[in-house]
Order: C-alpha cells, then structure tokens, then sequence
C-alpha cells in the first residue's frame, strides 16, 4: 500500500493525500537531499523508527521552517502522517486488515471508520511495548515477533 492510499483509507481527502505525498516525495526530501542529510527520496524508506531519526534534522532546516509556516503546518502534518504510515503499514498485517474492513460489504461506513481508526497507531504502541518490556510482558515469552499490540 502507498502513503497516498493510507491517507485516503483513514479519511483524508484524495487533495490532501496527493498533497501530503507530494510534499514527502518532492519538495521535503529535495530539503533534506540538499542539505545533505538523505541521499535519495523520503517516499522510499520504510522504517519508522529512521525517519523519526531525521524529523528533528529536517524540521530544523530553515526552508522546512518558512515554507511549513507560510503552508500552515502542511509540511509538519505530512511528515506526522508519514512517520505514522511507517510506523502502521510496517506490517503487511495491517494492510491485509484494512483491506478486509474495507471490502466489508456488511459493516455500515460509520464501523468501517471506526475499525480502521482502532488500527491505525497500533505499529507505535507496539514498538513502545517491546521498547519498554523487551519481551511479552505477561508472559515474558522473548519472542517478540508474535506481540499483536
């Protein structure tokens, strides 16, 4: 799945989506490859945890700055909604999920919302619990890989 299609399956409109994504792809990753911080574009990474990395760095950047202020927070919101995309669709789990609430032809629009907005933060706090534990913390089976959060 794409950022731009994420953005639209949690309820962002498709001219914020294109806009979002063109911001991370184009613009913000043409800052960070200009001041040297990232070799290609932003839209190819597929970690969280090294985009978050690099937020602080681009955030500081003074185009990032005057560019995000005269766009009202657009810049800033992108890069939220891109780290989350990569924090969210780490897992081919959540996408195959999404996808099933989506083809729900029984759930009403208002549950499929609801479902896919409970989804959406779980790659976050799952990395958070196994930060913290380092295990299962019930368990403390070692073996995160299993850990649904």
């Amino acid at each position: 799945m794409n950022f731009e299609k994420w953005l639209t399956q949690i309820g962002k409109s498709e001219k914020t989506a294109k806009n979002y994504a063109q911001a991370i792809d184009k613009s913000i990753s043409k800052w960070a490859r200009d001041a040297g911080l990232i070799d290609s574009s932003l839209a190819v990474m597929n970690n969280a945890g090294q985009l978050g990395e690099l937020i602080d760095a681009i955030k500081k950047l003074e185009i990032f700055q005057e560019r995000n202020s005269k766009g009202n927070g657009m810049y800033s919101a992108a890069l939220v909604q891109f780290y989350q995309y990569l924090a969210d669709v780490g897992s081919n789990e959540l996408e195959v999920d999404l996808e099933q609430i989506l083809a729900d032809k029984a759930l009403p629009i208002t549950e499929k919302l609801a479902q896919i907005s409970t989804r959406i933060g779980q790659g976050k706090f799952r990395e958070e619990l196994i930060s913290y534990w380092g295990k299962f913390a019930v368990s403390g089976y070692p073996n995160c890989r299993f850990l649904v959060a």
